[in-house]
């Protein structure tokens, strides 16, 4: 974690280049101010896989709620459409109830099955989870949620925020993978490893 907050000192002077160029608009520099968490998140995500850490214990209740969340925020914002589903649908309820049940099972709908589907799929420690891929994988789908949301709330630059957000991510979660070491040798995991896609870090221990 504590290398996750000392990674976070790349972005400030990031943020302050987009000011610079003239892309820096004061919810941008917020934006940027306030990416800390993600960094965290990025250095803790390696870690899923291991059941004592924190990150294993209470990252699939943390998902659910933030996937169910950003559900229920596009959906809010869209509002009108859920209810013209529902003046769509062959009952004589009211539309707008129709569209508060269908907005209500999406949101609960999404937030258990991606709770089921953490508490199913287990990897093996520092497996694909310590893969630089997965992180990569991770940091766009973090993009592409953030830039929706903010497209959803009419909020500015919505594509530079999710830059900000998802590199935050990618920023804590390369620091992680860089001080997994050899307890022998003290070198660097990710540096011994010989390839990216389905090999295990401790592989590289003797």
């Amino acid at each position: 974690m504590w290398a996750g907050i000392k990674s976070y000192g790349i972005l400030p002077p990031a943020v302050a280049l987009f000011h610079v160029i003239g892309e820096g608009t004061p919810i941008l520099l917020a934006t940027g101010a306030v990416a800390l968490p993600f960094t965290l998140i990025g250095a803790m995500f390696p870690d899923l896989d291991a059941k004592r850490s924190i990150p294993f214990r209470h990252f699939r209740r943390g998902v659910a709620v933030f996937a169910g969340g950003v559900i229920a925020t596009v959906l809010y914002v869209n509002r009108r459409l859920v209810v013209n589903v529902g003046e769509l649908l062959p009952v004589t309820t009211s539309p707008t109830f129709v569209g508060g049940t269908i907005y209500c099972g999406m949101v609960i709908g999404a937030g258990w099955m991606i709770f089921r589907f953490l508490y199913v799929y287990n990897p093996p420690h520092r497996g694909i989870l310590h893969q630089i891929p997965a992180g990569l994988l991770v940091a766009i789908i973090l993009f592409s949620i953030v830039s929706s949301v903010a497209v959803s709330l009419s909020i500015s630059n919505p594509a530079a925020i999710a830059f900000l957000m998802g590199t935050s991510f990618f920023i804590g979660y390369l620091s992680h993978l860089y001080l997994d070491t050899d307890p022998q040798e003290e070198k660097s995991l990710l540096l011994l490893r010989k390839t990216y896609i389905g090999e295990r870090l401790d592989d590289r221990l003797p």
